[in-house]
């Protein structure tokens, strides 16, 4: 994560210079005081969300973003500072409450978190309810492939994405071409689980190869795409 960092916190561009930043602190434990005592709140409460979660026990272990990655999410949006983050897959809410928190630190901002399973739905609501943080976070309900145009357009410009909903090529691939035109210019898209499986992994390589990303950083569960200067005309 480090060695990623270097290249870019000497970039030209603020969103690669904040990726930089973020994968620096993150990778020699320079969180600040005030992100760590999130963080630890955060994971004080993954007990509470496996016990909510019971009868889906495997998917909270695999569907629950690992306390490393989410350190990186809350140093992510902290340094990007997004007004709005767009993220499609809640799950049981635990990726959404570490980017609430860094918009809970700045002071600002909200999440707005795509889940098309009902059943989940009022999982990540009680996480955002017993973390304090859910006047940060936007829940949206529905199949991500009919709803996410409507959302995207709802919040555009948008300068944040996280993308860990259905994980194939073809759901992936459209959820980003049908963001593109939402997307402001050095807008941060974030792929989770782009080495899961080959569907991922062709998914990520073909973000990557757009057109429209400027820069991308492979970290091997995650890939993060940085977008050109040229946002969508509005």
């Amino acid at each position: 994560m480090s060695a990623r960092a270097v290249p870019l916190v000497r970039a030209p561009d603020p969103s690669s210079r904040a990726i930089g930043r973020a994968l620096a602190t993150t990778a020699l434990e320079r969180i600040p005081p005030e992100e760590r005592a999130w963080i630890a709140r955060i994971e004080s409460r993954r007990p509470a969300v496996t016990e909510l979660a019971r009868g889906f026990a495997d998917m909270c272990a695999l569907w629950s973003v690992p306390k490393i990655w989410g350190r990186l999410h809350l140093r992510l949006v902290r340094e990007l500072r997004p007004r709005t983050c767009l993220e499609l897959g809640t799950a049981f809410g635990m990726s959404a409450a570490y980017q609430a928190a860094a918009l809970e630190l700045i002071g600002e901002g909200r999440v707005v978190t795509v889940e098309g399973e009902p059943r989940f739905v009022a999982i990540a609501r009680e996480t955002f309810e017993g973390l304090g943080l859910a006047s940060r976070v936007e829940q949206r309900v529905g199949a991500i492939e009919e709803v996410l145009g409507d959302v995207a357009g709802d919040v555009a410009p948008v300068e944040f994405a996280l993308l860990d909903a259905e994980h194939t090529e073809r759901a992936t691939v459209d959820a980003f071409e049908t963001l593109l035109p939402h997307l402001a210019a050095g807008a941060v898209v974030v792929v989770d689980d782009i080495a899961i499986n080959e569907d991922m992994s062709r998914a990520w390589n073909a973000i990557r190869s757009s057109a429209r990303v400027a820069h991308a950083v492979d970290l091997r569960r995650l890939g993060i795409a940085v977008l050109g200067s040229t946002g969508p005309r509005r």
